[in-house]
């Protein structure tokens, strides 16, 4: 019996603990439902950060949108470096600013399915 309110007082603790660490949880969407939110309330300079998405739209990548032609221009020198396969041109320079979870910005098209050659 004289365990009894040292054990209460552990599962209080715990209990407040395990609540706090619930609470604190980052957000992450469901697949498919990613919400989306002002950019002030996220952190964002609204003005900074359209500036930044019309600097991205300006500044696309300089190679043809024919994925064929662009990949000639780059690996067709190689050995054995003729494509395999079909190519799909590339589409509208298209892109995302996700913060905590929440989309604050989007442009282009960014359900359109592209070719991707080389991440980094």
């Amino acid at each position: 019996m004289k365990f009894f309110p040292i054990i209460a007082l552990l599962l209080i603790v715990f209990s407040g603990a395990a609540q706090k660490k619930a609470a604190s949880l980052p957000y992450f969407p469901a697949p498919g439902r990613w919400e989306q939110r002002p950019a002030s309330s996220q952190g964002f300079d609204s003005i900074l950060l359209s500036a930044a998405v019309q600097f991205a739209i300006a500044h696309e990548s300089k190679n043809p949108r024919s994925m064929e032609i662009s990949h000639e221009m780059s690996f067709g020198k190689e050995p054995y470096g003729e494509g395999i396969g079909p190519f799909k041109d590339r589409g509208e320079p298209t892109g995302l600013i996700i913060r905590h979870g929440y989309i604050v910005a989007s442009w282009g098209e960014p359900l359109r399915v592209d070719m991707t050659h080389s991440v980094t």
